[in-house]
């Protein structure tokens, strides 16, 4: 008897040195659990895609401001156009003009939504139309919906969200977007972890279930 609890407790005492190296890093081993846990050495996929994206983000936002800015000249010309064509105009209209003016001078986020009412408002005021100016709210339209599938992306890589990336990468597929390469490497090194994450708490449940089980035989001492 006494030689048999000796070998329980040798049994016990190696079960336990190796369930607690499942949390060192084996060096040289790729196949340690938190080796393949922990970033590689190098360049981190992840921080590179986020990178990329903020500078997709930032020239869409400039292309979105020109496109303003544009809209902005256009519709000061018709507005003095129609300010010389009558002596008087309709002050709310004048009033909708200004609010454009002013959110687009002033560096405001006007989208293409909120600017497309204020001028259709005043349209029906009296202001001409210009299908320059309609033109060019269907262009920053389209620029915004691209920017917020950059947006979104970049959220989800900040996240870490796998699921997330792949969704908003098909997005951007079907919107004939080209979906930087950079999203690749990102998408592996997430399901890499995912994968590390998983089998450490297998081999955590299962050390769990045999000390559990050892107990219940009063096999620990």
């Amino acid at each position: 008897l006494p030689r048999r609890r000796r070998r329980v407790k040798l049994r016990r005492r190696r079960q336990a040195a190796e369930f607690a190296g499942l949390f060192q890093p084996v060096q040289g081993d790729p196949e340690s659990p938190i080796q393949a846990f922990e970033a590689p050495p190098g360049p981190d996929p992840l921080k590179e895609a986020e990178e990329v994206l903020s500078e997709l983000l930032q020239q869409q936002a400039l292309m979105c401001k020109e496109v303003r800015i544009s809209i902005e000249d256009r519709l000061q010309e018709v507005f003095e156009e129609w300010r010389c064509l009558h002596n008087r105009i309709n002050t709310s209209a004048e009033y909708c003009v200004r609010q454009v003016l002013d959110a687009v001078s002033q560096g405001q986020h006007a989208d293409a939504t909120t600017l497309g009412l204020v001028i259709e408002e005043a349209q029906q005021l009296g202001l001409p139309e210009r299908q320059a100016i309609t033109d060019r709210l269907e262009e920053l339209k389209k620029l915004e919906e691209v920017e917020g599938v950059w947006q979104c992306l970049s959220t989800c890589l900040r996240d870490a969200d796998r699921l997330g990336v792949v969704f908003w990468s098909k997005e951007a597929e079907e919107m004939g977007l080209d979906v930087p390469e950079v999203l690749t490497p990102a998408l592996d090194a997430m399901r890499d972890e995912e994968a590390a994450r998983l089998k450490r708490m297998e081999l955590e449940a299962s050390f769990n279930a045999q000390a559990a089980e050892a107990h219940a035989r009063k096999d620990v001492s």
